[in-house]
């Protein structure tokens, strides 16, 4: 009895570590939205520092820091870097519906929702 609820207990703490799903949605604004808030471990670290986006590293914040980039490099016109960042945020094999939205979005339509548009 006692190993299971530990068991569970374990489960249920590495469940909770995310606290938000990612969205299984084709929308695009709906994963740029769940990147800015997620500040799991990054999954590609290698992408982040190919970016100059080493600091998202360091501060612990991941996606969500990628996503604040993006905001100031869109804000800036650099709609390019933006839409890379934002890219990078969906960089796991898992997440290859996410990059699809994103992709057929366009560069354009997301700077433009990181500029509020």
């Amino acid at each position: 009895m006692w190993v299971k609820l530990v068991a569970f207990a374990i489960v249920a703490a590495a469940a909770s570590s995310h606290s938000v799903a990612q969205p299984a949605s084709n929308d695009y604004t709906a994963q740029i939205a769940w990147c800015a808030q997620d500040r799991s471990p990054a999954d590609c670290p290698v992408t982040y520092q190919t970016l100059r986006a080493d600091d998202c590293l360091s501060s612990r914040d991941n996606r969500s820091c990628l996503i604040r980039l993006a905001k100031e490099a869109a804000a800036a016109g650099d709609c390019s870097r933006a839409y890379k960042l934002v890219y990078a945020c969906q960089c796991n094999k898992s997440q290859e519906s996410a990059r699809g939205a994103i992709t057929a979005a366009g560069p354009s339509a997301v700077c433009k929702y990181l500029t509020g548009g």
